[in-house]
């Protein structure tokens, strides 16, 4: 029998540098197309051999022409061009033809066709060499402008192996002008206040810079009518999609437009390239925590497509972007799917993906759901540990045949137990026996070993410190201590409003002091407070949260209890009866467990342990986010969108935002200059579409876009605010006009520009923030504390800050000043309303600080004997003008000199000699040994010598007692029982010094002992020449 080889009738090699021409490849023809930028020789070698691993290749086609150079160049990577020079040495382009046609050719030949849209020079030399490269039969056939005339009847022959002709000739007029280097756009009036940068590596991507701030953009540009129904499908699919998601790990949709049948998608721009590409060029491995910091964010992202019942399905490593802070941003949803119940219940069909990355069923073609998604995610995270696929085969089948059984490698390199198990989960044949993307999620987020704390409280170090108050004029930038702070106090939360000051200390005792109208100070009656006094009523009650307001002020107990005080319409309880003067229960709030408080001039806020958010006072500009304006007497539950779970809340003059479990802001109030950040970004198109989006005023919550990281603060000004993310980066919005976003410039700022973090601050972790009046302040973990923006006084339309020289004025006008007198301190004044400040557009320009500076450092001095006291920046807060910087400071330990105790010696032993004086004890030993007793004590024989010389003596003393008939071997066995003897008194005396030490003697014992012990001896010899008569 004949055996019949199937042959490849056509194979096309394209990449995203050349023009477009994938809608127009015939089905029969095997497309091998790659990134341009990206791939190198080596990955493009590796794909066309697995390409063509089941047949024979007779024609390879070469569409390699650059776009915008006309080289034909293989790879931008590496710079690999086809040409006589890398075709006549021995270079890797050389190699590559050598091989594959060494490799995958047929004996009979093959035709190698080049597709040019311009002429190149050598094309004879090129021809030439091609054909000496093997022994086979090499036909080099160059068809020149096929993309932009009437090809030959020779031509088309060549294009109809590879082509839809018919389509490819429709494509001429309407690409004509992207295959030209600097070519305009096609939307001129769109166009004009972007520059265009370059063809993306990114198939269809156009990049382009705003020229109005420098942001870059990406414009996905897509030719409809050039597009199949199902190619069409997916192009409005994924701007359905996009146009939905909203999240800080999913690449942004800013806008889209269709003219001319081109629908051009405008998109966030990762310039940190893909993980593909930072895996490519590793040559070691990454850390874990690296590994898991990354993979948690695109994890995150997962979970929040399938909480929106969307399904990736084209997860892998090109698809994940990463910023330049090296944060991830999920993208390419072009063939992600909108799972339905029934999705969801019975599974997916199509069999969509890249290889190395599809689940078991797909390779089967079983219905699939979610957690194909999740399998996904275990090769990127193999992969990300291993740096290689997954799983990874000479061809297709090999590669599929170990998908099918879950055969990879095991995970090598340094990394814990709990990553390979993560992976071994997430790979699991059985799709049920999968995590979901939130289990997963949970998992990533408790094993994380460090989190961000905006607050120091927990510092050990800290547990005794205590506390200073100061006040900084931010004109001077001078430090004016408050004196009449309690001494030695450790101040727990301060809180101040435009009328007066509270102070929670760290053993829960509460002080007020300032303007006293309306019985805000809670101390019984309405006169005035010049120094912080106890308010006697909340003693004892467990004050653990305080909020101060204009006119009111608020106290959260242990017990989630709300206590307050001052103007009765800020009350909580209705407007009836008259000010309160000493702090009572908000009744309203009874039935419910407190958690959080805060206030603004004229609302306030309360957050309980479920997360419900309750609300009172004025309702102006929607701060209170009831849905209208109208003032609130009684407090209120207010609903929550999204089902989100409150956890802290914090409050500005005329806004309010509340922070959630998962870290995301919720904004209502005034939005005045975007401060609340929640305009949208105004697309690439958004001038020919004549639309505005801005928000002035928010009347309910409105989630905020989402930050690369979770918020863990956010501090609300009169024209600016900012968020602290858990990263340590600040991001301000708002405005600008005296650069209080620290941008380094005054221009209005874009509202997508804020997720830029401040530059000057990028280098720091950032653990205190605050906005003040046109400017801003950060304190980081380094104890240094920046400002930026204006120092001159600005003008407000609701508050006046100047100096003043105490006149009087109505009590309802009292705000708080900084006093410009020789004492320099900051003091409770009256203002009055004159023009003796600048307007905004005339602050002097020297003034203001574009960029963040020291202003304060803290250093701790040694002291003379070198110990050092703590000192940390424990607070901040501002009101317009007016800012209260705390300070915790530790003294020095001191050092505790034990004097070693003089004792007499025992007089068990003779006295120390000189040489072991020089020996150092410590005071603590030589005390514990002066003290200790001595036992005396039956020792047992414990020396084996010891037992072996008594068992001697024993059996010689049975010997004796044997003999006394006789004087044979007498004078012998007893010079053998004496010898022995000695040396068992020997060896007992050396154990009883390693034990007990020997009794005191003096000469005259010792004198005697000698003459007993001669004594002795001269005994011991008469009796053995008596013994030796009797023999």
């Amino acid at each position: 029998m004949t055996a019949v080889v199937t042959m490849a009738s056509a194979v096309l090699l394209a990449h995203s540098g050349s023009a477009e021409v994938r809608s127009t490849v015939l089905p029969t023809a095997v497309l091998v197309y790659y990134n341009y930028e990206f791939a190198t020789i080596s990955n493009i070698r590796e794909k066309l051999l697995l390409s063509t691993a089941r047949a024979p290749v007779k024609h390879l086609g070469l569409h390699v022409q650059h776009n915008e150079n006309s080289q034909l160049s293989l790879s931008g990577v590496e710079k690999m061009i086809i040409s006589k020079y890398s075709l006549q040495k021995e270079t890797p382009v050389r190699h590559f033809f050598r091989t594959f046609i060494s490799d995958r050719c047929p004996l009979e030949g093959v035709h190698i066709d080049i597709f040019l849209n311009a002429p190149i020079p050598d094309a004879a030399e090129i021809e030439s060499i091609f054909k000496a490269l093997t022994r086979k039969k090499v036909t080099v056939r160059f068809v020149e402008r096929f993309y932009t005339e009437e090809p030959t009847s020779v031509n088309r022959h060549i294009l109809q192996l590879y082509f839809n002709v018919d389509k490819l000739l429709r494509l001429k007029t309407s690409v004509n002008n992207t295959m030209v280097a600097n070519a305009k756009s096609k939307l001129p009036s769109a166009t004009n206040r972007y520059e265009r940068i370059r063809v993306a590596a990114f198939g269809m991507a156009v990049l382009y810079r705003r020229k109005e701030d420098g942001s870059l953009v990406i414009i996905k540009e897509i030719r409809i009518h050039e597009l199949s129904s199902s190619e069409r499908t997916l192009a409005l699919n994924e701007v359905t999609l996009l146009s939905q998601l909203d999240h800080p790990n999913i690449i942004s949709y800013f806008d889209s437009f269709e003219e001319d049948g081109v629908l051009m998608i405008e998109m966030e721009y990762a310039e940190g390239g893909t993980l593909a590409h930072l895996l490519a060029r590793r040559e070691t491995f990454i850390e874990e925590d690296e590994i898991m910091r990354l993979f948690e964010q695109i994890t995150n992202a997962v979970a929040y497509l399938h909480d929106n019942s969307v399904l990736h399905r084209d997860l892998k490593t090109a698809n994940i972007f990463l910023t330049r802070y090296n944060d991830v941003k999920v993208g390419d949803f072009g063939i992600s799917k909108i799972m339905s119940a029934e999705t969801v219940a019975q599974g997916a069909q199509t069999v969509v993906g890249t290889p190395f990355y599809i689940s078991p069923e797909m390779c089967e073609g079983k219905p699939y759901n979610n957690k194909s998604d999740i399998w996904a995610l275990g090769c990127i995270l193999y992969e990300m540990a291993c740096l290689q696929k997954t799983f990874d085969g000479s061809n297709l089948p090999a590669v599929v045949n170990k998908i099918m059984k879950g055969e990879y490698e095991q995970v090598k390199g340094p990394y814990s137990n709990k990553l390979k198990i993560l992976i071994r989960q997430m790979l699991r044949t059985e799709p049920t026996e999968r995590p979901s993307a939130k289990d997963l999620l949970d998992v990533i987020q408790k094993g994380r070993k460090i989190s961000f704390k905006v607050t120091r409280d927990s510092d050990a170090r800290f547990v005794g410190s205590r506390s200073s108050l100061y006040h900084l004029n931010i004109t001077s930038m001078i430090l004016v201590p408050e004196p009449s702070l309690p001494p030695k106090i450790k101040v727990k939360q301060i809180e101040f409003s435009l009328t007066h000051t509270l102070l929670l200390s760290a053993d829960n005792m509460v002080y007020s002091w300032g303007d006293n109208k309306c019985g805000q100070l809670g101390l019984g009656n309405r006169r005035n407070r010049g120094s912080p006094t106890i308010i006697e009523v909340l003693s004892g009650k467990g004050i653990v949260k305080i909020a101060a307001g204009n006119q009111f002020s608020l106290f959260c107990s242990t017990k989630g209890v709300v206590l307050v005080c001052g103007q009765k319409k800020y009350l909580g309880n209705g407007s009836t009866g008259d000010d309160c003067l000493k702090p009572k229960v908000i009744d309203s709030l009874l039935k419910v467990d407190i958690t959080e408080i805060a206030c603004g001039g004229e609302h306030a806020i309360a957050v309980d342990s479920e997360g419900k958010v309750y609300v009172w006072g004025s309702g102006l500009n929607g701060r209170l986010g009831t849905g209208t304006e109208e003032f609130v007497t009684t407090a209120i539950e207010i609903t929550i969108p999204l089902g989100q779970k409150i956890t802290n809340v914090r409050c500005g003059c005329d806004s309010t935002a509340l922070l959630t479990t998962s870290g995301i802001m919720l904004a209502m109030g005034s939005n005045k200059y975007n401060k609340l950040n929640l305009n949208h970004r105004q697309g690439f198109f958004a001038d020919m579409k004549d639309v505005t989006d801005d928000v002035d005023d928010v009347l309910t919550p409105r989630a905020v876009k989402p930050f690369p990281s979770r918020i863990v603060d956010v501090k609300l000004g009169t024209y600016h605010s900012g968020v602290l993310l858990e990263s340590g980066l600040v991001h301000l919005f708002g405005r600008n006009s005296v650069g209080e976003l620290g941008m380094g410039h005054r221009q209005r700022y874009a509202p997508w520009n804020i997720y830029n973090p401040v530059k000057g601050l990028l280098n720091r972790t950032c653990l205190l923030l605050e906005c003040g009046d046109g400017f801003s302040l950060a304190a980081t973990s380094d104890n240094k504390l920046f400002f930026w923006g204006s120092k001159s006084f600005v003008q407000r339309n609701d508050v006046y800050v100047e100096e003043l020289d105490g006149s009087d004025c109505s009590v309802d006008e009292r705000k708080l000043l900084v006093s410009e007198t020789h004492t320099r301190r900051f003091q409770w004044q009256t203002r009055t309303r004159t023009s003796s400040f600048e307007p905004l557009s005339q602050v002097n320009a020297g003034s203001i600080v574009l960029q963040p500076t020291i202003v304060l450092r803290l250093d701790s001095i040694p002291d003379v004997d070198g110990s050092r006291s703590l000192i940390r920046l424990s607070s901040l807060s501002c009101i317009g003008k007016n800012v209260i910087v705390l300070i915790d400071t530790v003294p020095p330990s001191k050092k505790i000199e034990v004097p070693p105790k003089k004792r007499e010696r025992r007089r068990s032993a003779p006295a120390a000699s000189t040489a072991s004086d020089s020996i150092l004890v410590e005071p603590w030993i030589q005390e514990e040994l002066a003290e200790a007793d001595n036992w005396a004590y039956t020792r047992k024989p414990e020396s084996s010598i010891e037992q072996k010389l008594l068992q001697e003596i024993e059996v010689l003393k049975a010997k004796l007692s044997s003999h006394e008939s006789t004087c044979k071997n007498h004078a012998d066995e007893m010079i053998q029982l004496q010898a022995k003897i000695a040396h068992l008194n020997l060896v007992q005396e050396k154990m009883a010094i390693q034990s007990v030490p020997p009794p005191a003697y003096d000469s005259q014992s010792k004198e005697k002992q000698k003459k007993s012990h001669s004594e002795k001896s001269k005994k011991g010899c008469e009796n053995s020449s008596r013994l030796c008569a009797l023999m």
